[in-house]
């Protein structure tokens, strides 16, 4: 038989498997458990049910395959004081772990960010160089329009040769 907590509402929301397993060990057994718990949410992991990960989380094997969950982590030793200093310090490590974790996912998302950001002002950058060498080839292909229009006029108002200048050409 396995034990989990679900969101009340039915939402597939589940408490994170270490949040369990510190409950279990501070009430000493599924009897002692309190009904509900609550707690500041640290870190809500989402989920899609596979072969995977029903084996890494047996409890909830019941979900069908490709059913989405979310594994939600409370602070457990926060001001709800849902387990003690002792089981706190048993679970140290694996709290350590996880607070690792989440940092690396954190510092990882920062440099994505400042990455995107990056990526942003470049193509920002290429449109501009983009817009001005369009303006650039509008303006000398203006510039160009205007030479033939200007050596029209000229011929056009070139006055007639003489009769000279037609019998010596």
């Amino acid at each position: 038989m396995y034990y989990f907590y679900q969101e009340s509402s039915g939402q597939n929301l589940f408490l994170h498997p270490l949040c369990v397993r510190m409950l279990l060990h501070e009430y000493g057994g599924v009897a002692a458990l309190p009904s509900t718990v609550q707690g500041r949410i640290l870190e809500m992991e989402d989920y899609e049910q596979t072969q995977k990960t029903r084996t890494r989380t047996p409890t909830l094997a019941h979900l069908p395959i490709t059913a989405t969950f979310k594994l939600v982590e409370i602070d457990m030793a926060g001001p709800h004081g849902l387990v003690g200093l002792n089981t706190g310090r048993l679970f140290d490590e694996d709290i350590k772990k996880r607070e690792g974790r989440r940092a690396r996912v954190r510092q990882q998302a920062k440099r994505q960010d400042m990455e995107r950001e990056r990526e942003k002002e470049k193509e920002a950058e290429r449109t501009r160089r983009a817009r001005e060498e369009r303006e650039e080839r509008e303006r000398i292909d203006h510039e160009a329009s205007l030479v033939p229009h200007s050596f029209a006029n000229i011929a056009k108002y070139r006055p007639e040769p003489t009769l000279e200048e037609t019998l010596a050409s």
